[in-house]
């Protein structure tokens, strides 16, 4: 919140400091002044510092009982897919029975048919689903292959626009040549410079940078050290990458380099406690050793391997193993607490066990925070702190059962919580106000119908991008 704008005090709330805490605090009040987190406290220290603030006219809100939480963070997803939605299948094409080929029939041919103004659409539609869902950090990793350069300052200008943060980059593969594999190195380099230069939000970082890889199978041993290299030279100390994903990935490294994914991403200087390793799902226990030795973050996404039928990332070996888990969205949605559900019946479903999943689920969603203070350098970041940053969601939800300590993650669970977001608010500004997107320079409906035509061209396009029917597995 910009100097000048009014303070905001919320009373009479439920409030959850911390994902990672089972700490409730009943009737509490919340000053966000200037950005930050001015108080937090009871009501009634709140309505005392409403009395002798007169003169700046705060804003009052009375959550009559209603769950305050810290503003989520997506730790992984694909803004660029938002306009595929319902999208079709090539003409004269079977449903692909396999992970690559849904990559070389699906996903590739889309990031290659993609042009600026899909990309800016996108990212603006994605993040604005994303508030709704109560998600103030997002985690993105970009794919625009024919539209490389400036890519990444438009999904930044989106994220402005919306009033969300953004945390992107350009995921660098050799699928499409040594060209475009240069021009994603250079577009890592060049937004991280933008980002380190961009405007704050609230006092804090509104846009940061990481240095996307798409995955070990797509990824050649030259590209990996130039992209290490350039990493380093632009002072980014970290990578997000696809690991094992899929069979495929694993399979494709033992090929290349004798060793497994995590063996030869570790090889190549990729991994790391900045690193970001999204999905871990096909990690053996040596790879797991491995991962929790670097210090390397394994992101989750639970609906997205289900929908590709990759199998289910063991979570409960990753976390006995300590390897730092987090959770992301992988693009199937932008609600982040229902796809902690399906983390939790997962792992139950793995383990044919009922007593599985609550721990690997509780672990992955506070790691969150976690992710979101990695790459904003934000020491309070996805928890609502005295002096911290003002990013919280407001849900229309007054439980009817005890919130108190460990009860408060059964109503993540089974309380459809992602879907009650009333008001979402970072960096001291409402995002969402009443359920429905605040953002002054945002016309929604606009942007919707423009997004509509568009994604009809963008399907078309993918075709001359496609590769003929049983010409595939090229990676």
């Amino acid at each position: 919140m910009p100097t000048g704008e009014r303070p905001l005090v919320l009373r009479r709330a439920r409030v959850v400091p911390d994902l990672g805490s089972s700490e409730v605090r009943d009737d509490a009040g919340i000053v966000l002044e200037t950005g930050r987190v001015a108080l937090l406290g009871e009501t009634a220290e709140a309505d005392r510092w409403t009395a002798a603030h007169g003169e700046l006219s705060p804003e009052v809100l009375d959550l009559a009982g209603r769950v305050v939480l810290p503003g989520l963070v997506n730790a992984h997803t694909h803004l660029y897919s938002t306009l595929a939605r319902g999208m079709p299948l090539l003409p004269g094409r079977e449903a692909p029975a396999d992970f690559l080929a849904i990559l070389e029939e699906i996903w590739w041919p889309l990031d290659r048919a993609l042009d600026a103004e899909d990309v800016y659409l996108s990212a603006l539609l994605g993040l604005a689903e994303c508030a709704r869902a109560g998600v103030t950090t997002v985690v993105d990793h970009h794919a625009s292959e024919r539209a490389v350069e400036g890519s990444l300052d438009l999904v930044a200008r989106a994220a402005r626009e919306v009033g969300v943060r953004v945390a992107t980059c350009f995921e660098v593969t050799d699928r499409d040549g040594p060209e475009v594999a240069r021009a994603g190195i250079a577009e890592n380099v060049r937004f991280a410079k933008a980002a380190r230069e961009a405007e704050k939000l609230g006092g804090s970082a509104h846009v940061a940078a990481t240095f996307g890889l798409h995955a070990s199978l797509t990824l050649s041993d030259e590209t990996l050290e130039r992209a290490r290299d350039a990493a380093r030279g632009a002072g980014l100390p970290g990578f997000h990458v696809h690991v094992a994903e899929s069979r495929f990935d694993p399979d494709d490294s033992l090929r290349r380099s004798g060793v497994r994914t995590v063996q030869r991403l570790a090889r190549a200087g990729v991994l790391g406690p900045a690193s970001i390793a999204a999905h871990g799902v096909h990690v053996d226990a040596a790879e797991r050793a491995l991962l929790k030795e670097t210090g390397t973050v394994v992101v989750t996404n639970p609906s997205s391997n289900r929908n590709n039928a990759v199998g289910r990332a063991d979570l409960a070996r990753l976390l006995e193993s300590g390897v730092k888990l987090a959770l992301g969205t992988d693009g199937m949605s932008a609600d982040v607490l229902a796809e902690t559900t399906q983390a939790f019946l997962g792992s139950k479903d793995r383990a044919e066990s009922p007593r599985a999943g609550w721990a690997e689920a509780h672990a992955a969603l506070a790691g969150n925070a976690g992710v979101a203070q990695l790459l904003f350098q934000e020491a309070k970041l996805g928890k609502i702190a005295q002096g911290g940053p003002a990013d919280l969601v407001v849900l229309d939800y007054v439980p009817w059962t005890p919130l108190q300590g460990e009860r408060f993650f059964a109503h993540v669970l089974y309380g459809n919580l992602g879907a009650r977001t009333w008001h979402t608010i970072a960096g001291g500004r409402f995002v969402v106000r009443d359920g429905r997107l605040a953002s002054p320079g945002v016309d929604l409906e606009r942007a919707a119908a423009l997004a509509r035509e568009r994604a009809r061209a963008l399907w078309d396009r993918r075709a001359a991008f496609a590769p003929a029917p049983g010409q595939g597995r090229n990676a």
